[in-house]
């Protein structure tokens, strides 16, 4: 059995994302460790979870309480308050924890998150990596998403700047 079928996926109501917010800030800390995570401070995170227009969906365990072990999340954000030119549009991300990475998990969920926000009538996804995320360029190219451009010197990591790529997947297109 691959680990991927003893894996369950939940999107959490609205009021449980903020219930929950010790827990999703421990996958943070986690991915934070890698040497190309950009650190947002954790009280803005927290803001961003009271926002309704933010979906998360866990990635947890196939036992009872997926509160227990969550392993991972798929999250994205409706976009649109800001883009007229594609009014259905979201921002995605996905973070699973280290120990679970190269097991084929984020490509699993990443794909039904892209289901879900299609059936939810959205037509344009976007992404951005650090340039040097390799594991998330090679994820995004692997589900169609098409790069646009790249932003040189656009964030610092570690006391050095690096490049912002982004990349997007254009529903309609399917």
């Amino acid at each position: 059995m691959a680990i991927i079928d003893s894996l369950k996926f939940k999107t959490l109501e609205h009021k449980e994302k903020f219930e929950l917010r010790d827990l999703l800030w421990e996958l943070f800390e986690d991915y934070y460790s890698d040497s190309f995570a950009v650190k947002i401070p954790q009280n803005i995170y927290f803001e961003q979870l009271k926002n309704p227009k933010y979906y998360v969906n866990v990635i947890y365990s196939n036992n009872k309480d997926y509160k227990k072990d969550i392993i991972g999340i798929c999250e994205y954000a409706v976009i649109n308050d800001f883009n007229p030119i594609f009014p259905k549009s979201v921002n995605m991300g996905v973070i699973i924890k280290s120990k679970y990475r190269k097991k084929g998990i984020g490509t699993h969920f990443f794909s039904e998150t892209i289901k879900q926000i299609e059936d939810k009538g959205f037509e344009w996804i976007t992404c951005n990596t650090l340039s040097r995320n390799l594991n998330m360029k090679y994820l995004l190219n692997k589900l169609n998403f098409k790069f646009r451009c790249v932003v040189k010197d656009f964030v610092k990591v570690s006391n050095t700047l690096e490049d912002l790529e982004y990349y997007d997947l254009d529903l309609r297109e399917k």
